[in-house]
This record gives C-alpha cells, structure tokens and sequence, in this order.
C-alpha cells in the first residue's frame, strides 16, 4: 500500500482537539496504539453536558450537570500533532510506504484497468498506478471531486469557530454545579458542553508537554437559529460573556494559539464507494456535526468497511451489489444520525428537553 501525502510538518490543515467515542478507540487499540494512547494522551471520562440554570442573566453561575458516574470503557483525548505522527508511525510499522508529494490530478479508470494519480514530490513529477484509489484528501475531496457530486443542504446548516488555548485558569471553580450523584473521576478529564438556544460550546482538554494547561474550544451553532455569527475570538468572548462568564474568564487568563472557522461546512459526497476500486474517506466523503464526537468514528467505520471490500475483491468473493449496498447504507446511517443532531438544536437551550434528547 502506498500513502501518498506532505510530510507532516508541512501540512497546512486546521487541527481540532479530537475527542473519541468508542467506535475510533477500539478502532485505535486494533491497530495497536492502546499503549501510546493509554501513556501519552488524557483519558476521556465521557462527556459532561453544562446547563445553565438561567440562560439569559449573565450573573447566575449556576449549572445542572450531567456525567456518567463511572467510565467502563476506554476512550481518549487526542493532541492531534502527536498521535498522527504516532499514526504514520504505526502504518510503516504495518508495511505501509509513506511517499511524499501532493497529488495534483488522476485517472479514473474501472476495476479491470485500475487508476493512475499523478503527484509533484520534490522537484520531480511522479505517476503511480494502483488498483484501489482512496480520497483522503479531506475538504479539497481532489479525487471526489472528479468522481460524484456534492449536496450542500440549505436548511439546519452549520457554522463553527473554535481555536487552542494554553496556560489558563480553568473554569470548574468559578460555576456552581448541581448534580445527582458524586463522579468516581476528576471532571476536569471529560469533554465539556455548554448547551444553549440553537449552539453548542465544546472543551477538550489536551495533553501537552509544552504548557501548563492545552484545551480546545469552540462554538458550534445553527445559523438560522443562533443569529449572531461567531468568527473571532472576540465574537467568542461576546457570547461568552452573555451567557457563561466563567468561559470568558478562562479564555482570557489564558493565550490563545490559532483559531479557524467553518461557515455553513455541512455537505456530503453523493457516492463513497464504488465497485470501480475508488474510496471517500472522512472529510472528502462528508463534513459532520461535532456533538457526539462521531466524525473519526464513521470514518474508522468506513475504513474497516473498505478494507473488507478490497479484500473481498482481492479474493474474487465480491457479490454484484455488494459495493452499492455499502454505499447506500453508509450514507443513509450518516444522514439519520446528523439529521437528529440538527433538531436537538432546536431544544438545546432547555436542560429537560435536552437530555431527554440526548439519552
């Protein structure tokens, strides 16, 4: 297998603080990085959702919170920079050969004559032939692009803003909690929400070997829902200091790394899959919602799933049908689950109405 792509100090990509369910850690544990995982990054200890008792007075502090009371399962907070380096690593280890270059076109061909990708590595043009040809070429989608169409719906659409905070007070003194039961963990090692009308707020805490303190935050809203465009830290701060005090505090005690935004991101690719050997992967297939952390859950899905086909293929056991079945199922299941997510929006500023949709 050839995985070709920049060196990764030379990728210019936003990162996220990644926050795993259970789909993408045992994925992780399969390929055999439990270890690094479990010794380098923070344990995730579920996700804690934050409801403010009174949403519209900035004075009140007071928050309904829920959390699991114990985790019996293994998930992880990922400093992303870390563990893909930690990925390639592993890949290698497996027998993957890692080219450097860009892919700046390709040839789609069928099963029977396979492709070609044409990339720029250094100062030299190269040409790989291939049976399989996998997009994981995220919002760019350069092999996706040739293959389907893209549906970029209108209605429940999303925008985001999020960005990397180190060396700050956290917020956990400075809220009043009330909750049902005392948690066998530190809550501080949980994904935090902070829920409202029409967004949602996240906190990642990171491990880090640079600063005291890494976490990432970000807003995630429905614009048509939560007017008030958030691209900025600045935005950030004004709705933090009208609705959770206590994040503002944290993030100006703190400094501020990188930021990035995404306005109205949703979309997804009208085929993933096909029986001609081509694959969309993770951000080239679709851009998902963030609040149940499923984006590299369906992707370690999809990926498992494609490894599945090729194999199939490779053993000439794969029925007619087989591929198109798989296409439309990973879609289907992908459009119910971030079909529900945009209607909790709608019921997210009321703590009842909330978990009930939630549980």
């Amino acid at each position: 297998m050839i995985a070709l792509g920049p060196r990764q100090e030379d990728e210019r990509r936003p990162y996220v603080g990644e926050s795993l369910v259970e789909p993408a850690a045992l994925f992780m544990q399969e390929i055999g990085l439990g270890d690094y995982l479990n010794s380098t990054q923070i344990t995730k200890h579920g996700l804690s959702s934050n409801h403010k008792i009174k949403p519209g007075d900035p004075l009140d502090r007071r928050y309904s919170v829920h959390a699991p009371h114990r985790l019996y399962h293994t998930a992880w907070q990922l400093n992303r920079p870390k563990v893909d380096g930690a990925l390639r690593a592993r890949a290698e280890e497996l027998g993957a050969r890692l080219v450097t270059g860009r892919m700046h076109d390709c040839e789609i061909g069928t099963a029977a004559t396979g492709h070609q990708a044409h990339a720029r590595g250094g100062e030299r043009d190269v040409t790989f032939s291939c049976r399989w040809l996998i997009d994981t070429t995220g919002r760019t989608r350069r092999i996706g692009k040739k293959v389907t169409t893209c549906t970029r719906p209108q209605a429940r659409q999303r925008s985001c803003f999020w960005f990397r905070l180190a060396d700050f007070e956290p917020f956990l003194p400075h809220i009043a909690m009330s909750m049902r039961r005392l948690l066998a963990y530190d809550l501080w090692e949980t994904t935090h929400h902070f829920l409202g009308h029409g967004y949602w707020i996240w906190g990642i805490p990171l491990a880090t070997e640079c600063h005291q303190r890494l976490v990432s935050i970000g807003i995630t809203f429905r614009p048509d829902i939560f007017p008030q465009p958030v691209r900025s830290i600045e935005g950030f701060l004004t709705v933090a200091d009208q609705q959770h005090p206590a994040l503002a505090e944290m993030v100006r005690s703190g400094r501020v790394l990188d930021t990035n935004v995404y306005n109205e991101y949703l979309y997804w690719a009208d085929e993933v899959c096909s029986p001609d050997g081509w694959f969309l992967v993770g951000d080239a297939a679709r851009a998902v919602d963030p609040l149940y952390s499923n984006g590299l859950s369906l992707t370690t899905v999809q990926a498992q799933q494609i490894g599945a086909i090729i194999q199939r293929q490779r053993d000439g056991a794969l029925a007619s049908g087989d591929v198109e079945a798989m296409d439309t199922v990973w879609r289907r299941f992908m459009a119910r689950q971030q079909d529900d997510i945009s209607r909790h929006y709608e019921v997210m500023g009321d703590p009842f109405q909330a978990c009930m949709r939630r549980y």
